[in-house]
């Protein structure tokens, strides 16, 4: 019997689940009241990932220990894992009564609650915690509920007003990251810098620091950190892509040393992934394209596989939207809108110019810039449903109402609290809902960016994109097929007489001053000198563009796909 155990555990530590279930099911045949093998079996089954069949056996062994921690935590966990998150609390109060004060026990309560809805009890046991032991580890298990749910402010009051951020830097570095999301860059470098004293050597420290420089506008600083980081961590991939970025010039011994470093990384992770844009981008800037687009296509290569596809993405899902925006369009009643404000709506396929128009606009003083913001797209899909995953079938039951209609207008704008009467959003997916938005905000202005198809499709090809509407483009087939859904979409617009001024990007680059009054015309704002050095207009920029639009316009980037011929 010692034997089995010992083989089964032995086969268990090395994932060999086959043959370790293989001997299990042998062993409880053979010592039918050796209660443990149905735990071990239970763990088998839990390790494949069979919920089914692992709840199974640890009620089995339950039976006849009914109070064994470990199998009760594990039944937790397989309940969990199936959903069934009512079972999962029964089980955990039960263990709750025998173990009293336990804080992992809390935790577990606490994001059961929280998968059900119920924030109020689950925000409770999160506290609870606290109160038995009100260090670090608990203090960031709260924060980190808050910010998933958007609770900035009861974050910030937890943070700021806990002695522990005095000598702790990750507390601060959290603390900044909060400050980021607001929009508060000052309070967020405050607290930035704050972790770094703390923590002198940190190199993701230094490379936020360095971003938010960036951001700022602050190029000079921002090469500095940068700088420190790599200092620290010689193979940080992110931050070698953003030096390629600030400057695309590389002497040709540490250009070398950056392949050697990339071919001699054993883990294709993000570091890696990055490494190979960086030297992608030196590459370009040297002129050797074919080499440029071999270190390209691996970093995407790797995000598709490793990262797109295990979210089982396919891209059917992608035209399943552009089909149900195009139904649920025509259902849309119109609107007359209740607030004065003038929303100015950038948008078009992501590397189209959006930033740049936006720092244009941006630098009237008449004009707010919000930047890329979620607010349009979230009020959508909060009152219609998202559009990947609504049926069209029976549509007359979905029509959207005036009453509709008004509610996402009024979820937008109860998000967005400034003085000016004009506000820019420039988030480029919201081209998907142009129709929407002419219904939804009828004073609205509306300004769709248009570019070169070759040179906006390796635009994208080049962009790591932190929003998850582009899963599309890290495959050249993919984003050639994502196109044609887009030109079909603007066409169906066009027809449905759904007025919005296009901005053509070449035609900027080639002729700015002209084009700069036509859409100042367009915006009926007066003319201003500083819409046209918008580059000195010094508000921070969050988009892949950042150090772009704070240059005067150049036409380097006008028929760059050329350059990749062969591959288009």
């Amino acid at each position: 019997m010692e034997k089995e155990f010992t083989s089964i555990k032995k086969y268990i530590s090395e994932e060999r689940f086959g043959k370790a279930e293989m001997i299990c099911k042998r062993s409880i045949k053979k010592y039918p009241n050796q209660n443990e093998f149905n735990y071990l079996m239970a763990i088998i089954f839990h390790s494949q990932k069979k919920f089914n069949l692992s709840l199974k056996y640890t009620n089995k062994f339950l039976k006849v220990e009914p109070n064994q921690k470990d199998a009760l935590l594990t039944k937790v966990y397989n309940e969990m894992a199936l959903q069934d998150n009512n079972s999962a609390l029964k089980t955990l109060f039960f263990l709750e009564k025998i173990y009293r004060y336990n804080q992992d026990l809390n935790t577990l309560i606490a994001k059961n609650y929280e998968i059900k809805g119920d924030l109020f009890k689950a925000e409770h046991y999160y506290k609870l915690n606290i109160k038995l032991s009100p260090g670090k580890e608990n203090l960031l298990k709260l924060h980190n509920f808050y910010k998933k749910h958007h609770q900035y402010t009861k974050t910030l009051n937890l943070l700021e007003n806990n002695k522990i951020v005095e000598q702790n830097s990750e507390i601060n570095h959290e603390i900044s990251k909060i400050y980021f999301i607001l929009r508060n860059f000052e309070n967020s470098l405050k607290y930035l810098l704050r972790a770094k004293r703390l923590d002198e050597d940190n190199p993701i420290i230094l490379k936020d620091i360095g971003f938010l420089y960036s951001v700022l506008g602050n190029e000079d600083k921002s090469l500095i950190f940068y700088k420190k980081s790599i200092e620290k961590k010689s193979d940080y991939g992110f931050v070698h892509f953003q030096l390629s970025r600030i400057v695309p010039k590389i002497n040709e011994k540490k250009l070398q040393e950056l392949i050697f470093t990339h071919q001699n990384k054993k883990i294709k992770d993000e570091n890696y992934i990055f490494l190979g844009l960086a030297i992608s981008t030196y590459l370009d800037n040297k002129k050797q394209f074919q080499k440029s687009l071999f270190y390209l296509k691996k970093s995407n290569t790797i995000i598709r596989q490793d990262f797109i596809n295990n979210e089982n993405w396919k891209f059917e899902n992608e035209t399943k939207i552009f089909e149900n925006v195009k139904t649920f369009f025509d259902l849309c009643e119109t609107n007359y809108s209740f607030n004065t404000k003038i929303p100015i709506f950038i948008l078009g396929l992501p590397r189209s110019g959006t930033t740049l128009i936006e720092q244009i606009i941006s630098s009237h003083t008449d004009v707010y810039s919000l930047g890329e913001i979620p607010y349009l797209q979230t009020a959508l899909f909060e009152n219609i449903g998202n559009f990947n995953k609504i049926k069209t079938h029976n549509t007359n039951k979905e029509i959207i109402s005036f009453s509709k209609v008004q509610k996402i207008q009024k979820d937008y704008f109860k998000e967005i609290s400034i003085n000016s009467d004009f506000f820019t959003d420039k988030t480029p997916i919201n081209y998907m809902y142009i129709g929407f938005i002419s219904k939804i905000f009828p004073n609205a202005k509306i300004i769709l960016c248009n570019r070169n198809k070759f040179d906006n499709l390796l635009s994208m090809y080049q962009t790591i994109f932190s929003d998850k509407n582009y899963k599309f483009s890290y495959k050249f087939s993919d984003l050639l097929k994502y196109h044609k859904l887009y030109v079909d979409l603007i066409k169906f617009w066009k027809n449905r007489k759904i007025n919005f001024y296009e901005m053509i990007y070449e035609d900027l680059i080639i002729n700015p001053k002209t084009n700069i009054k036509k859409l100042i015309n367009y915006l009926g704002i007066k003319e201003q000198d500083d819409c046209f050095s918008f580059f000195k207009n010094k508000r921070p920029v969050l988009t892949a563009s950042f150090n772009q639009v704070r240059k005067p316009i150049y036409q380097t980037s006008v028929q760059k796909w050329k350059n990749y011929e062969e591959f288009f």
